[in-house]
This record gives structure tokens, sequence and C-alpha cells, in this order.
């Protein structure tokens, strides 16, 4: 057994349906049964396909709201206004919205996914257009269109962990491997810089820990285990309390 497998034994086993992330999912559980999608996670792979997928549910129903929003506060002038001065000023009410929502950039449509459950075309009018989506084609489009937890990645074949869709941080990247922490499962998950496949993870503490963790601890954390030097692993995570004493010198007594 190696260093992280020995030090993963004692880590905290978090379940994926204790996290917040699980619970925010869940409150978008009854659009996503009326879409005909069943929210089933089983680990974390599947929490992370659904909080990307509800990341852009969210920005989705906040454009819905804005629109509704716009046409309600300017109805008495709207139909003094072109289509593009109305287009213009939804875009504007629409922008600081959309400067903090998680999004991917389409290199060949030349557009920002946002939502990343459908097309580019789609997204455009959704950000950029949205009054077409009015006509009653978009809308049984919009209305008819499937989609599931996997779409995005089907559409986009995006390595989701490095944008902003997801509550992960990159804690550690060199040539050989690319490390992301994912907070509410106290884990460091370590990917393969060249194919972007999964190799390993990381426990970042034990059952005991009950404190917050820092990201920048994270990143020492990896470095020592990055560089093999798991003893000053074993004495930086001690000193912090994110292990027991008692657990670092089991692990000690063999990894010196």
């Amino acid at each position: 057994m190696g260093f992280i497998e020995k030090l993963n034994k004692y880590g905290v086993s978090i379940s994926v349906h204790k996290t917040k992330s699980y619970e925010n999912i869940l409150t978008y559980q009854e659009y996503l049964n009326k879409k005909g999608i069943k929210v089933t996670i089983k680990n974390e792979v599947d929490l992370m396909k659904f909080i990307v997928l509800c990341k852009g549910l969210e920005t989705q129903f906040q454009i819905d709201l804005a629109f509704e929003l716009f046409m309600n506060s300017h109805h008495d002038i709207l139909n003094y206004m072109s289509y593009d001065e109305k287009r213009n000023m939804f875009n504007s009410d629409i922008a600081l919205l959309l400067e903090s929502a998680p999004f991917i950039y389409d290199e060949q449509a030349q557009t920002k996914i946002y939502l990343p459950y459908y097309e580019p075309f789609l997204n455009k009018r959704y950000t950029e257009d949205y009054q077409i989506l009015l006509l009653k084609q978009h809308r049984e489009h919009i209305k008819n269109i499937k989609f599931n937890q996997n779409t995005p990645n089907e559409l986009y074949s995006v390595n989701y962990l490095k944008t902003n869709f997801l509550p992960t941080e990159i804690v550690y990247e060199d040539e050989r491997h690319i490390c992301f922490y994912f907070d509410d499962m106290k884990t460091v998950y370590i990917y393969n810089t060249d194919n972007q496949k999964q190799i390993n993870k990381v426990i970042v503490c034990d059952k005991d820990y009950k404190g917050n963790i820092l990201v920048e601890d994270v990143k020492t954390l990896m470095a020592f285990i990055e560089g093999y030097d798991y003893s000053g692993c074993l004495a930086f995570i001690e000193e912090k309390g994110y292990y027991s004493k008692k657990v670092c010198t089991k692990i000690a007594k063999r990894f010196k």
C-alpha cells in the first residue's frame, strides 16, 4: 500500500448525499423530473455532472426571470422601441448576471457557453438575442430538447474541473499531474496532465477534524506528496490538525 492509499485509509469518508452541492441539486429535482431526468447520484463523478447541469439551469432561470422583469418594468415604452433597442437594453440588464455566471468558451462557435446542455446557437440566443426565443418555433424547440447530466460533456468534451462550473480549485500542477481540490468531499483529485484522466485522490483530513480547510494548506500538502516528501507531509498535516498525531505516527512507521 502506497503513501496516498495509507493516508486515505484513515481519511474522512463523506457521503455525496451529505454535501452542500447535493442539497443544491435537490432544489432542481422537480424541474429535472419533469424533463425526465432522474437524480441518481452514487459517487463524486455523478455529483459533479449534476453540479454542472444545475449551474447551467441556475443561469437559464435567472435570464428567464430577468426578461420577465424587463417586460413588466418597461411595458409602457416597449411598443415605441425598435427590435435592436430592446435587445441592447435587455443585454445591458443581464450583463452583470453573465459576468458572474460560469461558462466555457467554444472555440469553433466563438461563443461563451453558459448553458452547457444546449448547443452554441441556443446559448447565443439566450445571451445575445433573447427576444427571438419568444417565437413559437423556438419555444417548441426548447421545450422538446432532451438532455441529461451527461449532455454537457457529450456536447463540449470539456474537463469541467478546470472551469467555474464546479467548486473545485487547482492546488497543484506540473508536466505530470494536475490536482483539483473539492471541499465538499475534503478530497484532492489527481489527474494525468496529458490525457486528463483521474489517476488517484487524496483525502486531506480524518474524521475527527471539524475545522475549515484552507486551500493554501492543501497546496502545501500536495507539494509535499508530489515531491515524495512523505515525512514533511505528515509533519505538516499533524501540525495543522488535519490528521491526528496517532494516525501520523502509524503512517510514519512505514514512510520515513
